[in-house]
């Protein structure tokens, strides 16, 4: 005899209900499985930067505790990690990381016996955790907030110095000439696409002594130049500059 714990199911099935119709069952009672989620407790509503009230069902934990969904956001503040679907759950004590989540998003997990460390794809820390006594990985958020906020702060000091590279800002800061530039490491900046744009060297032509031209008006350098500042005699602005190159007539 099938039974789900209180009613029996030949009981439930003589009761002529459709085939879809799972109520003493406990089908209609659970809830739609919440994934790809990060869980925030009740206090932490800081950590969210778009949180907005809604019901989106409930939670259920590994001991068979269930809490109400509350609230949903996304993680999107500096020196945080930038996490997509945040759910905030009443009553929950303890703030919880998704590993799908994470994996689905590009970054790296890797435990051992006594750590976590969450890896981006540039094989940079991203987050990383110790485990104490108990099962769960414990988040070092705060050796984690001041690396993230080194960085920016250098790369933000980079750009108000006109995309200075890291050597020079070392050398000045070392001699102590700008106010308020603070004590952070310089050696490792990011490149910026401006920097490279910025720094880019055209190539030297060699000169050559063979003529690529046989006869004259084969080819012509030809630059526009204007407007003037002073109009010329025949009051024009512009002047127009032509070279042949096999007889370097102008």
């Amino acid at each position: 005899m099938l039974t789900n714990g209180t009613s029996k199911l030949d009981d439930i099935l003589d009761q002529g209900r459709k085939a879809d119709d799972k109520r003493g069952l406990r089908f209609a009672e659970r809830d739609t499985p919440v994934r790809k989620t990060v869980f925030i407790r009740e206090g932490n509503v800081d950590f969210s930067s778009d949180l907005s009230e809604c019901k989106a069902g409930s939670v259920v934990f590994g001991d068979g505790g269930k809490e109400k969904i509350i609230g949903k956001g996304t993680i999107n503040r500096p020196g945080l990690p930038f996490l997509l679907v945040v759910r905030l759950v009443q009553g929950l004590a303890v703030n919880l990381i998704s590993i799908n989540q994470l994996c689905d998003q590009g970054y790296q997990v890797s435990f051992n016996i006594d750590r976590c460390n969450v890896l981006d794809g540039q094989n940079r820390t991203f987050l990383s955790g110790t485990r104490p006594s108990d099962n769960y990985y414990h988040w070092d958020a705060e050796v984690t907030l001041c690396n993230l906020s080194k960085v920016e702060e250098a790369g933000l000091w980079h750009k108000r110095l006109g995309h200075l590279n890291g050597s020079t800002i070392s050398k000045v800061a070392k001699a102590d000439v700008i106010i308020d530039l603070p004590p952070v490491s310089f050696s490792s900046l990011e490149s910026f696409s401006e920097c490279l744009v910025s720094k880019q060297v055209k190539s030297v032509h060699k000169p050559v002594n063979i003529s690529s031209t046989s006869h004259v008006l084969e080819l012509l350098h030809i630059d526009l130049m204007g407007p003037m500042q002073t109009e010329s005699l025949g009051r024009k602005w512009y002047a127009i500059v032509c070279v042949d190159d096999f007889s370097r007539y102008t």
